[in-house]
């Protein structure tokens, strides 16, 4: 797309990008502004913004073929206000098929046929996260696509006013566009016990992609696979204990541009101020200090080795690099004119590599706080054992077990860690006994607008008859293992969600196809495979991909990586962040629900009557600002009293005098 003169032989490379919102995030999750610079790239703009005319550049577009991006790149070539075009020539690169009605519209535009270097398609309409990660389609497809595809159950499940036809078409294309990447086209399964979204998107990528050709290439077989959140609807709430999924729980990860990422941690305390976020990126070099997170983002989050990693990769950063010796010099001015000229050389790749290296040991030791505050590790081993039906100990787990731990631990853990405790024995039935409502109130006070989620998880579980989705031995085992080999204790690692067997039957060529049917045509010889979890997949489920599916050419896609409160949102149908803050369940920060102690029943009923939650914290807060404000006011008059007080006295002297 970039290499400009080979489309049209022009004698400059240099180039402006023009993008629209699609395609700008898409770019923004595969490249950089030094990748971009580095193929000619002068300016990135958006092709909806007010821009200033460059005739003395090419224009790159890439945008979604829509009607009105048609009408916006005419714009800029022939309805000028000065009649003149803003750009030297238009290279147009569209990232699905050009439908008629766009096609039409360039064809109308008299005089535009002649500014059109390249009119190109280029399927690109999935975003990269990093290694064998995706994403394509929205974040809420749990409710907007999944829920919603059985029309009978449209009612009584939501009242969104969502076209899901339109959506699963929408992924479709954005699934093909990176099938693309590999020359083929591919066949298609769908997982036949699960909601008809998950047939309905596997017929939608069939019949997008069109008939396989003859002629093709079988060197490089690709197979879709479609699941939907149905397949492993508790793997979501459970919590694991290695350090990327532990960090995505108990803070935020924002995916960048390039594969790096972004996290923002929450406050531990009311008066907190707001934490600083950390940045990552992920190059190939093992050398880059980057690659610590690269290492242990699936280790065991208490793992001794990951401080001691940091600890060498600091020591090594001091006994190598003339910046960092420098710098730790007691008396700089003995420093020699070579190690000055070095300390100059070496300067910047310092302050990256300390940079990076804060980065991960602030963001580790975050999530290390946030454990041992919130009682993490009680909550994976709870919610594991649970999962697992199994403790760490091998013993089987029984509602009995679940009800003492409640009763004797209740008040250790926040009220979002009860709830995904509940939800989870929701689930899994232990003793065949669902939680009744009377039941989890009896823990807790379960906001009004978060009980739906029980219900519409008991629609996921419905999916699958006979809990084809609860553990079997043979995942057990595997947690068992892994949790061995992470010297994990009390197992915090434990819980192998059930992809773990879908790369397993891939592995032997044993994925059955009467639970896996093909659309159509069918081969058992692929070489790479496209996972796609509607619904969003988990940390977790990543953790399961990367650590036995890089053999096998496994690649890991859905709406978005959703940790528990994303999940949590959409079974409630919670759409704001706004109604979030409202249950008082926000994750790890500083709310409570109105049932824990020190909220005075006054305040519950208020609660109650505004309908609402109001947090014990926010009052504090609030409580505190008021009295800093008084005692600031009384300080000031107190202030004017005394300076009053001195005149007066001043004024009394005098008379006196006189």
């Amino acid at each position: 797309m970039f290499n400009v003169e080979s489309q049209a032989d022009l004698d400059d490379q240099a180039a402006l990008l023009i993008l629209d919102a699609a395609t700008l995030a898409v770019l923004d999750s595969c490249t950089t502004t030094s990748d971009l610079v580095s193929h000619g790239i002068v300016g990135v703009q958006k092709i909806y913004d007010s821009r200033e005319p460059l005739p003395q550049y090419p224009a790159i577009y890439f945008v979604e073929p829509t009607v009105e991006n048609m009408e916006l790149i005419i714009h800029d070539f022939v309805d000028t206000p000065s009649g003149k075009p803003h750009y030297k020539r238009a290279f147009i690169f569209v990232n699905n098929p050009l439908g008629r009605e766009a096609m039409n519209t360039l064809k109308a535009a008299s005089g535009l046929r002649a500014h059109i270097a390249a009119l190109t398609e280029l399927p690109a309409s999935y975003k990269a996260v990093y290694g064998p990660f995706f994403t394509a389609g929205e974040k809420d497809h749990l409710r907007t696509v999944l829920l919603k595809a059985d029309d009978d159950e449209v009612k009584d499940i939501d009242a969104d006013d969502v076209d899901s036809s339109e959506e699963i078409d929408k992924i479709a294309s954005d699934i093909l566009s990176l099938c693309s990447q590999f020359g083929s086209v591919p066949y298609v399964r769908y997982q036949r016990e699960s909601s008809p979204a998950a047939k309905k998107l596997a017929e939608a990528v069939t019949r997008k992609a069109g008939p396989r050709s003859s002629k093709g290439s079988s060197d490089l077989r690709t197979t879709v696979i479609i699941l939907d959140r149905s397949y492993d609807p508790i793997a979501p709430l459970v919590h694991d204990l290695t350090l990327e999924p532990a960090c995505a729980d108990v803070q935020s990860i924002e995916w960048k541009s390039g594969g790096s990422m972004t996290i923002v941690p929450e406050a531990l305390q009311p008066n907190e101020k707001p934490a600083k976020k950390y940045h990552f990126r992920f190059p190939d070099a093992d050398n880059d200090p980057n690659q610590l997170w690269n290492r242990f983002r699936y280790t065991f989050l208490y793992h001794e080795e990951i401080k001691t990693s940091y600890s060498k990769a600091l020591r090594r950063l001091k006994e190598t690099n003339a910046a960092a010796q420098y710098l730790t010099m007691n008396d700089k001015d003995k420093a020699s004119t070579s190690l000055m000229s070095s300390v100059i050389q070496q300067m910047q790749a310092y302050n990256e590599t300390a940079q990076a290296l804060n980065s991960f040991f602030h963001a580790f030791e975050n999530s290390i706080a946030k454990a041992e505050q919130f009682q993490l590790a009680r909550v994976a081993d709870i919610t594991q054992s649970m999962a697992t039906m199994k403790d760490y100990l091998g013993k089987s787990f029984s509602l009995e077990r679940l009800s003492e731990i409640l009763s004797n631990e209740k008040d250790n853990f926040t009220p979002f860690d009860l709830l995904r405790i509940l939800l989870v024995a929701h689930a899994m039935q232990l003793d065949k006994k669902p939680l009744s409502a009377s039941d989890r109130a009896r823990i807790m006070r379960i906001p009004v607008a978060v009980e739906p989620a029980f219900e519409q998880l008991s629609v996921l579980i419905n999916m699958q008859p006979n809990s084809k989705w609860q553990p079997n031995s043979a995942r057990v085992e595997a947690g068992q293992a892994f949790a061995q080999e992470n010297k994990a204790m009390n197992g915090g690692v434990r819980f192998v969600p059930r992809i773990w067997e879908l790369l397993q039957a891939l592995k032997s060529n044993t994925l059955d196809e009467s639970a896996f049917p093909y659309v159509s045509d069918k081969s058992s010889k692929s070489r790479v495979f496209f996972v796609y979890m509607l619904g969003g997949y988990t940390y977790s489920e990543m953790r399961i991909v990367a650590t036995y599916g890089a053999e096998m050419n496994v690649y890991l896609g859905g709406s978005a990586p959703i940790t528990a409160r994303d999940y949590i949102m959409q079974l409630a149908g919670i759409k704001s962040e706004a109604q979030w803050r409202a249950t008082g369940l926000s994750k790890y920060g500083i709310t409570n629900l109105p049932d824990c102690p020190g909220v005075t029943e006054a305040r519950r009923a208020m609660a109650d009557k505004a309908g609402t939650i109001v947090a014990e914290e926010e009052v504090k807060l609030d409580t505190g600002a008021r009295k800093d404000k008084k005692d600031k006011k009384e300080k000031k008059e107190k202030k004017k009293d005394k300076r009053e007080k001195k005149y007066r006295y001043e004024d009394e002297d005098d008379e006196d005098y006189e």
